[in-house]
């Protein structure tokens, strides 16, 4: 099984889209028989003849039928889409993408992943604009799916890639923006935590050391006595250090951070920098 079969079948668990009992073990058998038929292509995806695509196509959707609600199902329903893709049909892949969306529309986590794998078949098209409104879509529609959190980054990323610097810097700027409206609008929450989190590394990356330290401040005014800040600290005295030159700070945060989490995993690393400083 593939990475991206690992993540949808981790997708239908938390779902609850499972087998029935002792059926399952004959449902998985006859899944691994269509599956093999797609892998002769994904093996060889330039020299399979259309006839073999067809044929694999029909096994899955045969499949999909006979066993609806099942979790090997939906990711049948993404294979037809995956195989299409590396043909090259991107047009039938998103048409099986879509379907899926329509399918599945009360499952964020499901039609994220639709969603960005149609914006992966423009990418391959070398059609980024209308990429980007799929990406767009996902963290509008589906902010609080392990998609739409990473969607922002997904997007420096590929400016990145691109040698695009320019474009880079403003698509960390709107990262910014967007992970402190997820952090206000959900508030006390691990999304909000994670938020600020993400935040930070936005400003780290762009080396923006001053509001780096402010959004890790943040975080310890918002958060501290309720959970573990030992790698807040860790990382407001590296920026301390590293970053802005300030030694005093940085040794003055590590001093805290040992005082406060004396049992951290950190303590070790702590030690050393307070060494490599000058401190005993």
């Amino acid at each position: 099984m593939n990475k991206f079969n690992c993540a949808l079948l981790i997708v239908c668990i938390v779902l609850g889209l499972s087998g029935c009992g002792n059926d399952q073990y004959s449902i998985e058998k006859e899944y691994w028989k269509t599956q093999k038929i797609a892998e002769r292509i994904l093996k060889d995806p330039v020299s399979s003849p259309p006839k073999q695509l067809e044929s694999a196509v029909k096994a899955l959707n045969n499949f999909i039928k006979s066993h609806p609600g099942n979790n090997l199902s939906l990711i049948s329903e993404f294979n037809i889409a995956q195989l299409y893709m590396i043909k090259e049909e991107y047009g039938k892949s998103r048409i099986q993408l879509n379907s899926i969306i329509k399918k599945f529309k009360s499952s964020a986590a499901i039609c994220s992943e639709a969603v960005f794998l149609i914006g992966n078949s423009y990418e391959k098209e070398d059609k980024w604009d209308m990429a980007l409104n799929q990406y767009e879509l996902i963290m509008k529609e589906y902010p609080l799916t392990a998609k739409g959190f990473d969607m922002p980054i997904y997007i420096t990323r590929y400016y990145n890639l691109k040698h695009q610097p320019e474009k880079m810097v403003e698509a960390f700027q709107d990262a910014i923006v967007y992970y402190k409206a997820l952090a206000k609008k959900y508030p006390d929450s691990k999304v909000s935590f994670n938020a600020h989190f993400m935040v930070v590394q936005c400003y780290s990356t762009l080396k923006d050391w001053p509001n780096a330290v402010a959004s890790l401040n943040i975080i310890i005014e918002k958060y501290k006595g309720k959970v573990p800040l030992d790698g807040v600290l860790m990382s407001l005295s590296v920026i301390y250090m590293d970053g802005l030159n300030q030694r005093d700070k940085a040794v003055a945060t590590l001093k805290e951070m040992l005082k406060d989490y004396p049992k951290s995993r950190m303590v070790g690393v702590a030690k050393e920098m307070l060494k490599k400083a000058g401190e005993k």
